[in-house]
């Protein structure tokens, strides 16, 4: 099977490229929320979606302008939607090494990140689409319909990729296409997720008999000779910015138990990131495994309209969650003006 997959993977890779520009800017919506953590043919959602967005942002045609918004990612609430790569040519090249760090956790505010979206990523862009890759309805109270036929009214058509969804959520979904003047394409199957964001795109379509297993290149999953052997792999943490004259620093933690006993993680931090603005930080607490990390708890917003500053950010856990030899502590600063946009991303510090 693992054969399998890697051949399949290597034909869709090796196809050849087209190389003219394409006028229409897309702008990617990326659902990163915790139920993209459910199995799909063999892996998660998320390691399938990763995959094929990656995939076929790698063949778009040379000088396409794209974009990359994502909402969950273990940011809590219905206010997750984050800009994480500008509309522009040079992101087919960041936006697959950035969906390989997101993380299935949160909610879903499909109607809030289509109205930030279209108010702020797409207000100077004409002619644009968005492709929205989901597998879940609104969890925030939203109309997501209502949000795509404004846009629809602006110029800019929404598509939408269901990701193995039940019968109620596709049809809540295809609502939202059909209010935005795009297509809703049902996956339930890899060809027809194949299918699917090659349509959206308009890229050149293979053809839906494409087969082959799911392969997440990021996934780190155990091969057969690592499972025999007695030595567990060490876990690996995750790629990190250590932050030096301008960045944001997890400086030291201190931990204690609370009156009932939970336990109290107290991270020290500090931060520099010109020019003056509205600047959030965000931490979270996650545990590593051999093939990666999930998040566990995430810390209380911190806001400051300042180029630098420092403090000291409380979260607390239950004790079953605490394990010295698993967990981390990882930190984002956001420039919150307009769209969130993520600034820089802090070093990982290790609980002890």
């Amino acid at each position: 099977m693992r054969t399998a997959a890697i051949t399949w993977i290597l034909s869709v890779a090796l196809l050849p490229q087209i190389t003219w520009a394409a006028g229409e800017p897309i702008l990617f919506i990326f659902d990163a929320s915790g139920s993209m953590s459910e199995p799909f043919h063999g892996v998660s959602k998320m390691a399938a979606a990763r995959l094929m967005l990656s995939e076929q942002v790698g063949r778009l045609p040379i000088g396409t302008r794209v974009g990359l918004v994502a909402y969950g990612n273990g940011i809590a609430g219905c206010e997750s939607y984050r800009l994480y790569s500008p509309i522009a040519r040079s992101s087919t090249g960041s936006i697959p090494d950035v969906v390989r760090k997101l993380k299935p956790s949160g909610e879903t505010p499909i109607a809030g990140t289509l109205r930030q979206a279209g108010k702020v990523v797409l207000a100077k862009e004409t002619g644009a689409r968005i492709v929205l890759i989901s597998d879940g309805k609104e969890s925030c109270q939203g109309d997501p319909a209502t949000e795509a036929a404004l846009l629809r009214s602006k110029g800019v058509s929404v598509f939408v990729i269901g990701l193995g969804v039940d019968a109620i959520t596709a049809s809540e979904l295809e609502r939202i296409a059909g209010s935005g003047g795009g297509r809703y394409f049902n996956v339930q199957s890899n060809t027809d997720f194949v299918y699917a964001i090659e349509q959206s795109t308009q890229a050149p379509v293979a053809g839906p008999g494409r087969k082959g297993e799911w392969e997440d290149p990021d996934s780190r999953i155990a091969s057969i000779e690592q499972r025999d052997q007695k030595t567990k792999p060490e876990p690996i943490l995750p790629e990190t910015a250590v932050a030096g004259k301008d960045g944001l620093l997890l400086k030291t933690h201190r931990m204690s138990k609370t009156d009932d006993g939970r336990i109290r993680l107290e991270v020290d931090y500090a931060f520099k990131w010109a020019p003056q603005a509205d600047y959030l930080i965000s931490l979270r607490v996650e545990r590593t495994f051999p093939g990666g990390s999930v998040p566990i708890a995430v810390g209380p917003e911190t806001h400051y309209r300042s180029e630098n500053g420092s403090g000291t950010i409380v979260i607390e856990l239950d004790p079953a969650q605490v394990s010295a030899d698993s967990l981390f502590i990882q930190g984002e600063l956001w420039d919150i003006q307009q769209v969130p946009v993520r600034a820089c991303q802090s070093n990982a510090l290790r609980v002890k």
